[in-house]
């Protein structure tokens, strides 16, 4: 419960203009922000900006943050807009995420382990985006279905059919590819 409130209180501070508190929301939230806006498609050549149009929406928003779901979940939304209406203005390219094998694992790990990370991510980029979206909130990102229909606007049992539907397609297009060897 002291987490919670520690970020209550930060939030209250940052949305009051105290600069060090977004600095400190900013470090805390700033990599999760990232990792999901290259898992919805954005070119990593193109992440800096977006990632800065997602926290100059916070900035500017902070002041109406009520609270009513966790800041990461509002922070997520957010990002979520302003990556469609980047979608809108831009063609998206294949973004993929960095690294993220251990550097202790030996280099056959590191590869496989980002190979099937490529894998995965152009996968999830060939569905449509409503499944995209609903898949990397609710499995990725882990939130509850709840709060994916909330940040999506849609009833939970939308969410609940659109991630059924994007796991079937994932596991389709990631499934071994019979080989027709004669």
């Amino acid at each position: 419960m002291t987490e919670l409130s520690n970020e209550s209180a930060l939030v209250l501070r940052a949305g009051n203009g105290d600069r060090e508190a977004f600095a400190e929301l900013l470090e805390e939230h700033l990599p999760a922000v990232r990792a999901f806006l290259l898992r919805l498609g954005v070119a990593q050549d193109d992440l800096d900006d977006l990632t800065q149009e997602v926290f100059l929406t916070v900035i500017g928003g902070l002041k109406q943050f009520r609270g009513g779901s966790r800041f990461s979940t509002w922070l997520l939304g957010i990002a979520l807009n302003t990556s469609r209406s980047w979608f809108r203005r831009r063609s998206p390219e294949l973004g993929l995420p960095e690294d993220s094998a251990a550097p202790s694992d030996p280099p056959e790990r590191r590869l496989l382990r980002r190979e099937r990370e490529e894998r995965l991510d152009r996968a999830l980029l060939e569905l449509p985006c409503r499944l995209r979206e609903a898949f990397v909130l609710r499995h990725v990102e882990q939130l509850p279905a709840a709060e994916v229909a909330n940040i999506l606007r849609v009833p939970e049992g939308t969410v609940r059919r659109w991630t059924f539907q994007a796991r079937k397609q994932l596991r389709s297009r990631l499934a071994p590819k019979e080989s027709t060897h004669e």
